[in-house]
C-alpha cells in the first residue's frame, strides 16, 4: 500500500513553469514618483526640555524655523 504524502520540494518546483530571466531595465533608472515639496509648517525638531526623577529625558516636539531664502 502506497502512503500518500505531500509532494517534495523538488516535485513542487517541477510544477512551477520556468519564466524567462529577463529583468526590466529602465534607462535612465526609474526614480519613482517625484517627492512632494517640503511642508515647513509640518516639520518638527525634538528638544530635550528637562529630566524626570529617574533620569530619563523629557523631550518636546517644536516646529522647525522656516528656512531663510
Amino acid at each position: 500500500m502506497r502512503r500518500t504524502t505531500s509532494p517534495t520540494l523538488r516535485e513542487k518546483r517541477a510544477r512551477i513553469p520556468k519564466l524567462p530571466n529577463s529583468p526590466i531595465v529602465h534607462d535612465p533608472p526609474d526614480a519613482g514618483a517625484p517627492r512632494p515639496a517640503v511642508d515647513w509648517d509640518n516639520r518638527w525638531v525634538f528638544v530635550k526640555v528637562g529630566e524626570q526623577a529617574n533620569g530619563w529625558p523629557m523631550v518636546e516636539a517644536q516646529p522647525k524655523p522656516r528656512p531663510v531664502s
